[in-house]
């Protein structure tokens, strides 16, 4: 990712548009996730093995932690600065 050394990523880091780069569990590097092609880099994803509902878990994992980020924007009240003091 620009601008950032990677030992700095998150364990998901978005970066806009329904993408993403998951940390693999072994620590060795990220996977790239594209929410709007369905895809990952993943070799899981590649090869079709381990997937449940033609997903890998790198994109299980990113598709459920921006609709939980999403929701939570949501949901927060807005400020209102309209008040007199």
């Amino acid at each position: 990712m620009v601008g950032k050394d990677a030992e700095d990523l998150r364990d998901i880091e978005p970066f806009g548009e329904g993408r993403a780069f998951h940390k693999a569990r072994s620590g060795n590097g990220y996977y790239f996730v594209d929410i709007k092609e369905e895809s990952c880099t993943c070799p899981s994803f590649k090869f079709g093995t381990g997937l449940v509902n033609g997903k890998c878990k790198h994109f299980s994992r990113v598709t459920g932690r921006l609709e939980t980020e999403k929701r939570n924007a949501e949901s927060r009240p807005k400020a209102d600065f309209s008040a007199a003091w």
